[in-house]
């Protein structure tokens, strides 16, 4: 590889995201969406009473805080991929994902709000021309209704998340980013090792494959301990806000019911044969021994 050809030095150009310097432009966005926020509360407790010319100068100002908020998130976010062992890029997320938590549970309201619009409202919303940007969203947000929990209660949630299951990621985001695997005596990271596992060279997939396995071994428990306890932190959340399965909050997600879900699980696991017959018909074309 040349040097014209080589990537060691390429790097995304975030700027444009903030439009200015790091430091310069993530406060400048995030007072602005601290404004943003403090516009919207004064609509706090009335939204139900708002025509649908004045909900969609409503949304347009949510649109504006998501988007300052968006700016300033995937930025910290996108440094924080390349350069996860960076203590300030570490505090730049976090002090990005702390000021956004409590920006955004301050508008909590607005979801429930428009959850407990009376059925005749919610439906001349969702018809009218002038919402029909946001027609999808308020529909989604009925769905989810009878899963929300009290203004109180979803602040609690939203902003314990912090140290909760948005720490752990983020552990376990530094966790991975740190392993490394032993390929002909180099330490490359593991996403290069992992990119040699498509090699057309079954031996070396094979190789590639025992050595990230040795790879991924040490600080096995701690990653396994993480991803538990986020699967606890998760069916509580699932507990307290009446969730009947694990997996309905994925289902109301992708607007599928679980029994739809249950039915294609159901088929898939009584056809596993058909995969193993079809590994078995591959293996004997190619003359793999198995």
């Amino acid at each position: 590889m040349t040097a014209a050809t080589s990537v060691d030095n390429v790097a995304w150009d975030l700027e444009p995201l903030l439009k200015t310097s790091e430091l310069e432009g993530v406060e400048a966005f995030m007072a602005s969406a601290t404004a943003d926020v403090e516009a919207l509360e004064a609509y706090r407790g009335r939204l139900g009473e708002l025509d649908a010319g004045e909900l969609a100068t409503f949304f347009d100002k949510v649109a504006s805080f998501n988007d300052k908020l968006g700016r300033v998130g995937n930025y910290a976010s996108l440094q924080f991929a390349v350069a996860t062992d960076d203590p300030e890029v570490g505090a730049l997320m976090q002090k990005v994902q702390e000021q956004g938590t409590v920006l955004g549970s301050r508008l909590i309201f607005i979801e429930l709000e428009l959850a407990e619009l009376d059925d005749d409202t919610a439906a001349s919303f969702e018809a009218d021309p002038r919402l029909a940007f946001v027609r999808h969203h308020l529909a989604s947000i009925r769905r989810y209704r009878q899963f929300m929990l009290s203004e109180p209660e979803e602040v609690v949630l939203a902003e314990t998340s912090v140290a909760g299951s948005q720490a752990w990621s983020r552990l376990y985001d530094e966790q991975a980013s740190a392993i490394t695997v032993d390929l002909d005596g180099e330490q490359v990271p593991l996403s290069a090792a992992l990119a040699k596992i498509q090699d057309p060279d079954p031996e070396v997939r094979r190789t590639v494959a025992e050595a990230v396995t040795a790879g991924l071994e040490p600080g096995l428990r701690t990653r396994a301990f993480i991803f538990n306890t986020l699967l606890v932190d998760k069916s509580i959340d699932d507990r307290l806000r009446g969730y009947p399965s694990w997996i309905s909050a994925r289902n109301l997600s992708n607007e599928s019911s679980d029994e739809s879900v249950q039915a294609l699980i159901d088929a898939v696991v009584a056809r596993y044969d058909i995969p193993q017959r079809w590994y078995a018909m591959k293996a004997k074309m190619l003359g793999v021994e198995r």
